[in-house]
């Protein structure tokens, strides 16, 4: 008996292992943002990769929904908790915006949701450079081939 149960936790672990493999990939969605900035909603794209341990790490870009000339790519590091995911942007890798605007590093509190064979995430945001910025985060995964 004794021995049975380190398979058991070896097992449990692989399963979320497995499990956080999948949810790995592209999201697509919304992000919105109070009052204050270029817009209240922006699209946002985020290639979230799970490894080992429950870090984190990928990329987040957004633009503005009708235009391709003001846009930002960040890094992010992050961990997860079961279903529960905290981002952190760390830099930006490319940007184009306008004159006298600039870009909040966000911090992400997200909910990994699994609806079938769909994955969606849900949550909020804040900002520590854009102290009065937040908003709410809708994605969902999106195969890409």
């Amino acid at each position: 008996m004794k021995t049975l149960f380190p398979i058991f936790l070896i097992l449990i672990s692989s399963l979320k292992t497995i499990a956080q493999n999948k949810a790995s990939g592209f999201y697509r969605g919304l992000i919105t943002q109070n009052a204050g900035g270029l817009a209240t909603e922006y699209v946002m794209e985020l290639n979230i990769t799970f490894k080992s341990q429950g870090e984190i790490i990928g990329t987040s870009f957004f633009k503005l929904p009708d235009s391709e000339e003001i846009f930002v790519k960040y890094s992010f590091t992050g961990f997860s908790d079961g279903d529960t995911i905290t981002l952190l942007e760390k830099t930006i890798d490319e940007e184009q915006n306008r004159e006298g605007y600039y870009f909040c590093l966000k911090k992400m509190n997200i909910k990994l949701i699994k609806q079938g064979y769909e994955y969606f995430m849900e949550g909020s945001w804040s900002s520590s450079n854009c102290p009065d910025a937040h908003g709410v985060i809708k994605l969902k995964k999106e195969e890409i081939f």
